[in-house]
């Protein structure tokens, strides 16, 4: 187990070495740089503010409220004497992601466990490794806005832990149901998809309930300990809701259309198939996370307006094969039981940026497949263990493993390419052009670097491609 467990945090950490050495970057400068509740001498101000530093109440704020992560922050400020250092931010953003790896590796354990699965390929300490290196984490981690995420998912995890402990018989129950909404509001405070772990808690407790379909209303029946258990997780979830919406003061954010064009379409056909696709790209870059870039707003990915569109295809194989999972859970077999589980900790912690419930300020946010990237890695490895299980002969077996051990490597060295493009704005903004060709505000953003590195001509150039791209749309909006 002590192996295992270096192993896990020799992954973690290498990929992204790289970027300690960087400045503060991208969302860096507001969120750190220029908030003044970093600086300020109170710790209570950014109780009052959200993550960017303005009054939470405010029409103007994003009501991302985010007051534990700011404290966090400040206490990197306070620690080196009231001098903002990059890499004193960096270096507590990689143990972060270290540690919540090894948390991972707990809560895959326990799934494993309770859902009594066993076998020659380690599912759990598979899953991890993946989640350890995959590429879509790097904005989390190099970038030190995503400590947020990170922090969230820390909390997020330790709050099932929680949970799974007040499943067992003991004493104990109503100390760590306590406990599991505590942690699961401090992830709220954190980032807000924290809180779904609630939710997430809800669909193991009836998952590991589904052994034998047949019993399960019997079971829930009977089972009083059960129905108290869920009565209050829902009734947690309510409360931390409605905090979180009278501290918004009871307002929705404001977005412009450039942040997110598919919530400000006209036509419902287009908001449907726009998010359906998003939703795909998602998978996409948790699956081959060759295409990323720090922002996708504005027209880096056109919206889905014809039904002869091609895209239209591709969310909808995502669907059907979400709904076939679906029906594995009926027939309570451990390994259908896990894939449910796994493909919840990939929708659930994501359904706060689906534009389901309300409206968001971005396209994709690749720091926000953090969680969900969890859900991901479990799934793959699934895969992978009933594609072990089925084959018979040794040489295949071992090809089987050298292929997932290259994805790993793969992975690894992905993201410490990745994390060197984190590591200035110069380098960063520059990688956007390559995956959001169409978006104005990355050639806004290389045309700033350009202009600084005295790079007259490309900045100018860079300026005009900007605002070739924006007329259309400020036109298309004044009509």
């Amino acid at each position: 187990m002590e192996l295992k467990l270096l192993i896990i945090l020799f992954a973690a950490g290498i990929p992204y070495i790289g970027n300690l050495q960087g400045d503060f970057v991208f969302d860096d400068s507001e969120a750190i740089v220029k908030n003044k509740d970093v600086a300020s001498m109170s710790w209570l101000d950014t109780f009052h503010n959200d993550f960017w530093g303005t009054r939470i109440d405010s029409p103007l704020s994003h009501k991302s409220y985010r007051p534990l992560t700011t404290l966090t922050f400040k206490i990197n400020y306070m620690f080196n004497k009231r001098i903002l250092s990059a890499w004193q931010f960096k270096v507590v953003n990689l143990i972060c992601h270290m540690v919540c790896c090894l948390v991972a590796f707990k809560v895959f354990t326990k799934i494993l466990q309770r859902l009594t699965i066993h076998g020659k390929a380690d599912i759990g300490f598979l899953a991890v490794l993946l989640f350890a290196v995959h590429p879509v984490h790097v904005e989390a981690i190099s970038g030190i806005v995503g400590r947020a995420d990170l922090l969230s998912a820390l909390t997020f995890f330790s709050s099932f832990l929680a949970y799974d402990k007040a499943c067992d018989d003991s004493s104990f129950k109503i100390f760590y149901l306590l406990l599991t909404t505590l942690l699961a509001g401090m992830a709220m405070l954190f980032k807000e998809n924290g809180v779904t772990v609630l939710g997430f808690c809800v669909v193991y407790e009836i998952v590991i309930q589904l052994e034998n379909p047949r019993k399960i209303l019997r079971t829930i029946s009977n089972g009083k300990y059960i129905i108290t258990r869920i009565l209050f997780l829902l009734l947690s979830s309510v409360i931390l809701l409605y905090f979180r919406w009278c501290t918004m003061g009871s307002t929705k954010p404001v977005f412009k259309e450039t942040d997110n064009p598919a919530a400000f379409a006209n036509n419902l056909f287009t908001r449907v198939t726009s998010y359906s696709y998003i939703y795909f790209l998602n998978i996409l870059l948790l699956t081959w996370p060759q295409w990323l870039c720090y922002d996708w707003s504005m027209g880096c990915i056109p919206l889905v307006k014809e039904f002869d569109d091609y895209r239209i295809v591709f969310p909808a194989l995502l669907f059907v094969y979400i709904f076939k999972c679906m029906t594995k859970v009926l027939d309570g077999k451990p390994f259908n039981r896990l894939l449910i589980l796994a493909l919840a900790l990939l929708v659930i912690p994501f359904l706060p940026a689906s534009n389901i419930l309300f409206p968001v300020g971005f396209v994709i946010a690749e720091r926000i497949l953090y969680i969900p990237s969890a859900g991901y890695c479990l799934l793959i490895t699934i895969g992978y263990h009933k594609i072990y299980l089925w084959t018979k002969r040794k040489l295949a077996k071992k090809l089987l493993k050298i292929m997932f051990l290259n994805i790993i490597l793969i992975f690894m060295l992905r993201s410490y390419q990745r994390s060197f493009e984190w590591q200035t704005e110069y380098s960063l903004f520059l990688s956007g052009l390559n995956v959001c060709p169409l978006n104005a505000k990355v050639h806004y953003n290389v045309a700033k670097v350009a202009d600084a590195a005295n790079y007259s001509e490309w900045a100018m150039s860079e300026y005009k491609e900007a605002i070739r791209q924006t007329l259309p749309r400020v036109l298309s909006s004044n009509e």
